[in-house]
């Protein structure tokens, strides 16, 4: 159909001009406020924002490493987005910033460059990652309120793990 027919040459269009290191500053402006800032709908789904994104980490929009090559890039993308959390719900914003921020950005900053280029492989595949750190009652602000504490033990070779009761202990996380 015509309509697939131009989102597909939007797609390459987009993949192209991501691609372009000598593309002028404003030309990714342009395209991501397009493509994946404008292109939110108020209240999206889980699915609508998971493929965005999808769309978005495939087509190098924003790669995974610009937070050490181009962080100026990095940050005003994330800024982009920002300006839409609150009338498109917060999905795609959470999202974004963990899939750059938490997963990628952990990665870029501690990887080997074995899981550095799995990561590329990843970005080019436009799969998404997660970052788990929490426990039952600590949801979200899990950096600030965790009691779990993982401690090396030298002679047995392992960590040792202490919920520290309360709310700490085991809790399943999930990824779609």
């Amino acid at each position: 159909s015509s309509a697939h027919s131009a989102r597909t040459k939007t797609t390459t269009g987009t993949r192209m001009l991501f691609a372009r290191s000598t593309a002028p500053a404003g030309d990714w402006r342009e395209v991501f406020q397009r493509e994946f800032v404008d292109a939110l709908a108020p209240n999206c789904s889980y699915a609508q924002t998971a493929k965005l994104l999808r769309r978005c980490v495939r087509t190098g929009a924003v790669s995974f490493f610009d937070i050490e090559r181009n962080p100026e890039k990095f940050f005003e993308a994330h800024r982009m987005l920002a300006k839409r959390a609150n009338d498109c719900g917060p999905g795609m914003w959470i999202r974004f910033t963990v899939q750059f921020n938490l997963c990628a950005g952990t990665v870029v900053a501690l990887a080997s460059k074995s899981q550095r280029a799995r990561l590329k492989e990843m970005q080019a595949k436009g799969k998404l990652g997660c970052f788990c750190l929490t426990e039952r009652l600590a949801g979200v602000n899990s950096g600030l309120v965790v009691n779990t504490r993982a401690t090396y033990d030298r002679e047995r070779r392992l960590f040792v793990i202490d919920s520290g009761g309360g709310g700490g202990g085991k809790k399943k996380a999930t990824s779609r």
